[in-house]
């Protein structure tokens, strides 16, 4: 569960394991080290998406608290 902008978000363990090495590392990451820790190959914008009434839509948090620097870096805009 993750607290942000007065909002309580539910994540998966990938994504929990994705924002936990963010804040881990300072708020900024690159995809491999993300990957590494959420334990799988799938890119980080396949990991924050949920499955809401049979379609992938992208998880509130992507593009708000987490958004993409460029060169494969990541970071927590908080």
């Amino acid at each position: 569960m993750v607290h942000w902008n007065g909002e309580s978000y539910k994540l998966t363990k990938k994504q929990s394991a994705v924002v936990e090495c963010l804040h881990n590392e300072g708020g900024r990451a690159h995809k491999d080290l993300l990957r590494a820790e959420a334990r799988t190959n799938e890119e980080i914008h396949r990991i924050m998406r949920n499955k809401k009434n049979g379609q992938w839509i992208p998880h509130p948090l992507w593009n708000t608290l987490i958004k993409s620097e460029g060169n494969g870096y990541y970071y927590l805009d908080a």
